[in-house]
């Protein structure tokens, strides 16, 4: 199946996200901020990208924004609970 990259800093939200995609026989490669996200992308280059919104030290805006300009199309998927 498909390495899946999940950026979420609220660890129960990480965790549960995680073993839902898990459960699917995914491989999750899970972080709790935007850099390190875009350093893991870097290294692996997954099939598609979790991120959530608010997150220390880089943003999932931001960390998308870095993919997008190094050329990377690779699906993202945004998560949020802002309004």
């Amino acid at each position: 199946m498909a390495e899946i990259l999940l950026a979420e800093d609220t660890t129960s939200v990480r965790e549960g996200v995680k073993a839902l995609l898990e459960s699917d026989f995914h491989t999750v490669r899970a972080v709790k901020d935007g850099a390190e996200a875009f350093a893991l992308y870097r290294r692996h280059h997954p099939a598609l990208v979790i991120l959530d919104v608010m997150m220390p030290r880089m943003t999932g805006f931001e960390v998308c924004k870095a993919l997008r300009a190094e050329g990377n199309n690779t699906p993202v998927i945004i998560l949020t609970a802002r309004e």
